[in-house]
Parts: structure tokens; C-alpha cells; sequence
């Protein structure tokens, strides 16, 4: 049987109302009166229900996290370093996923407001809704994460995805590269961070003189191992382009077992830059050249712009753009 409030007062001897008061410690109450209550609790086993009592007290400590995939080595940091300041400040977490569809996202924003979070971290997959229109309020506090989406007013913190793809490319346009192909997920294309990375290589390309060239770009329907393969098959049978830019790091695995199979030499046949930046890029042969986004760092700072949401619904929208470093190694 649930043991409830009402056991626990008549274990310790006092009335329903002490027992609440000293669970929530919301009126003094003697400490001789405090360790009998104390005592049937741990003797009963009670536990309070914190939603309930948030749910009366205006007071529920509970953030939601939306992302596509948790455990994609990117967002298990970001969301790691998220916990991190939270738990810091009393909050718990609920993390959910979407499966990078649509109306999975739309039913778990739903149900998370539903659940009476006090905000919601959330990395967007649709750009041009109005995540605000499911809201109980204008000011409900929102924090879009590595994606922005257009014209919708939110806090956001995403990574310098366009300069840094720029500077990527112009890094293999240095090594002496004119036909510089680029491996793409057509999911993300569309998305913000596809699109500033698209127009990154693009313009690098254009502005120093070089043609851009669809025939050494492939774009494959998922972002992963098997993907990545079947990209750099397919430049490879292009027999053109002698680097490539990837710009999803699930694929990156694929493209160098690719590369590998077919005896293309890295970098003297083919130069590679890959986003992102972690542990297994340093143990290819040869080490492999990469994008470092400040994981950690955006994390942290999402969470921050959430809780100084939280405190003061009133404050300005803040849109926070993190650096992210080129790695040179030796696969260019």
C-alpha cells in the first residue's frame, strides 16, 4: 500500500498539517517534533510527491531537453554539460528525443509542457514554426540550441557554422585542391546548421575562383557510418575531386573505411576536413584533420540563458554565436 501523509502523521503522533510543514519546511516546527516526523518517514518509507507540490506551489524545478538523438557523441556532451549547471541550481531534467521527425517533436514539446516544465531546451527541426504558438505564454522560456529557427524570437546558442566551414575550405584551397568535393545528410541540408555549412563551402570556393561543382557534392538521406561510405563511393567514381569537406561527423567513420577499402591514399589522393572533433579522429592512420565545436561550452551556456529566463521572463532574447576551431592534423 502507497503510504501517504496521513500514515505518516499518525506514526509520528501529529496532525497532517505538521507533516507537510516540515517536508516542505514552510513554518518552524520543534526538532523534537521534526525528528518524530523524520522518523516515520524513513520508518514508512514515505515519499513526497514533489510534482504535486510544485503543482500547488507554483515552484516545479523541471527543464525539458529536445534533441534528436541522445546518444550521437555530440549531444550526449551537450547535454551532459546542460545537467551539469542545472543540477547546480536544484533543477531535474527530462531528456527527449525525437527521432529527427517532425511530429515526434511536436508530440513531445506537447507533453512536456503538459508535464508543467518551467522551460525547454530544444534543438529545432522545423525552421519556420512557431514553437511559441503551443506555449501557455509569449514568455515561456525557450532556449533553441545548435539551430536557430527563422524569425522566431527565442534565446539561442549555436556554433559559427558558416565561418568556420568557410575557413575549412579555404584551408584545402591552401593545400593546393581545386576540386573539393562535400559529404552531406540531405536531413540536416535544410536545417540551419546544413545551411551555413553549405554556404560556407560555397562561398569558399567561389571567392577564391573556383568552380562550384554539384557533381563532387553527395548528399545521402541519413548521417551515418553506412551513409558516409556510400558518399565517398560515389566521389570516387567521379574520379575528380582530390579533398573533401564532411560535414557531418557520423559519416566521417564511413568516408575513411571508404577510403581505406578502395586504397585511396589520405591525404596524397584525397585530403580530408570533417566536423566534429572527438577522441577516435586522433587514432586513424593518418590522424584525421577536424572541425572542434565548443560542445561543452554550448551546453553550458543554453542552460544559463534558460534558468536567467526562468528568473526574469521580462528580459531580452540573447543569441549567443560560439567560435569553433579547425583541428589540422595529418588527412590534409
Amino acid at each position: 500500500m502507497k503510504v501517504g501523509i496521513k500514515q505518516v502523521a499518525e506514526r509520528a503522533g501529529v496532525s497532517a498539517t505538521t507533516v507537510s510543514h516540515v517536508v516542505n519546511k514552510t513554518r518552524y516546527v520543534s526538532p523534537e517534533v521534526e525528528k518524530r516526523v523524520n522518523d516515520a518517514i524513513d520508518e514508512l518509507g514515505y515519499v513526497p510527491n514533489i510534482m504535486a507540490r510544485g503543482l500547488r506551489t507554483n515552484t516545479i524545478k523541471t527543464v525539458a531537453v529536445i534533441v534528436q538523438e541522445a546518444s550521437t557523441p555530440f549531444f550526449s556532451r551537450v547535454v551532459d554539460e546542460i545537467s551539469n549547471v542545472l543540477y547546480e541550481e536544484g533543477y531535474s531534467l527530462f531528456l527527449c528525443t525525437t527521432r529527427s521527425q517532425a511530429d515526434d517533436e511536436l508530440n513531445v514539446f506537447r507533453s512536456m509542457l503538459q508535464q508543467q516544465v518551467c522551460g525547454i531546451i530544444l534543438s529545432p527541426q522545423q525552421m519556420d514554426f512557431d514553437y511559441r504558438s503551443l506555449c501557455p505564454s509569449k514568455d515561456f522560456p525557450i532556449v533553441f540550441i545548435d539551430r536557430r529557427t527563422n524569425d522566431i524570437q527565442g534565446n539561442t546558442v549555436t556554433c559559427d557554422n558558416y565561418r568556420v566551414s568557410y575557413d575549412a575550405v579555404k584551408a584545402l584551397v591552401g593545400k593546393g585542391h581545386t576540386q573539393i568535393g562535400y559529404i552531406y545528410s540531405k536531413r540536416n541540408y535544410v536545417l540551419f546548421t546544413g545551411k551555413e555549412r553549405y554556404r560556407g563551402y560555397r562561398d569558399a570556393l567561389l571567392d577564391s575562383g573556383l568552380p562550384f561543382d554539384e557533381k563532387i557534392m553527395a548528399g545521402m538521406d541519413q548521417q551515418s557510418f553506412d551513409s558516409g561510405y556510400d558518399a565517398m563511393k560515389q566521389l570516387l567514381q567521379e574520379k575528380r575531386a582530390t579533398a573533401c569537406f564532411v560535414a557531418e561527423n557520423p559519416m566521417a567513420q564511413g568516408v575513411f573505411k571508404c577510403l581505406a577499402d578502395h586504397h585511396v591514399a589520405i591525404p596524397e589522393e584525397m585530403a580530408l576536413i570533417c566536423f566534429d572533433d572527438f577522441e577516435w579522429s586522433q587514432l586513424t592512420s593518418p590522424a584525421l584533420s577536424t572541425i572542434r565545436q565548443p560542445m561543452e561550452d554550448m551546453g553550458k551556456k543554453a542552460a544559463e540563458l534558460l534558468l536567467k529566463k526562468i528568473k526574469n521572463p521580462d528580459g531580452s532574447y540573447e543569441n549567443i554565436v560560439l567560435d569553433s576551431e579547425i583541428i589540422m592534423r595529418k588527412s590534409c
